[in-house]
């Protein structure tokens, strides 16, 4: 019996499209055409921007959101956000949680909806959650777990959150860092990165604080 050789396909339109799409970050899945992630990408300025440049078009009139970078289009499925005041920071317990979950703290947050950038994904999650204006914010890191990428952003707020949706949190709650290390250790944060996302911030901002504020909404 010979050995078997792997030849290379041959190059096709749809072939050397995609491969330009990967190097961008804009896919990988092998049954997708390119069709699939320019409609996907098209939905915000970032991803426009990243489409664009794969695929070797003008990106003169394409505005790039300035807190993203290429990242936008790579998957981000859900947002949070650490949210600080006077070196204390916002935890949340949501409604929608399974029972095992109910105990648990997170950073404010949700979902990314079909069509939705990351940024304005933020800002709708916060506004719907605590009613507050996120400006000027900052992206801090993404997290891949469970098959999903979740991207973390910073922010100071100018005054203590005051008010909540009652449909989607049961509670919230201020801890100091030294606080959130002891939830850390007792299992009690709701994705594992909280802690972190925290840190990041810190370092971020320790040579300028604060940066990024975050006022009420009348």
């Amino acid at each position: 019996m010979t050995g078997l050789v792997r030849v290379a396909a041959a190059p096709t339109p749809q072939r050397s499209s995609r491969a330009r799409l990967i190097a961008a970050g804009l896919g990988k899945a092998r049954s997708r055409t390119p069709s699939h992630y320019r409609k996907r990408s098209m939905a915000c300025s970032t991803g426009r921007l990243a489409w664009s440049r794969a695929m070797g078009a003008p990106t003169d009139d394409i505005r790039q959101a300035p807190d993203l970078g290429l990242r936008s289009a790579r998957g981000v499925t859900r947002v949070r956000c650490v949210l600080r005041f006077q070196e204390r920071y916002l935890f949340v317990r949501h409604k929608s949680w399974h029972k095992r979950n109910s105990k648990k703290w997170a950073l404010p947050g949700g979902r990314v909806k079909p069509g939705e950038c990351p940024a304005d994904a933020i800002r709708r999650e916060i506004a719907e959650e605590i009613h507050l204006d996120l400006r000027d914010y900052v992206d801090l890191v993404d997290y891949e777990q469970g098959g999903e990428i979740h991207r973390l952003y910073g922010c100071d707020l100018a005054e203590a959150v005051r008010t909540f949706d009652t449909d989607e949190i049961s509670q919230t709650q201020w801890f100091t860092r030294s606080e959130v290390i002891e939830l850390a250790s007792a299992g009690r944060l709701h994705r594992g990165f909280e802690l972190p996302a925290i840190n990041a911030y810190a370092r971020k901002t320790r040579r300028r604080s604060p940066i990024g504020t975050a006022t009420p909404r009348h």
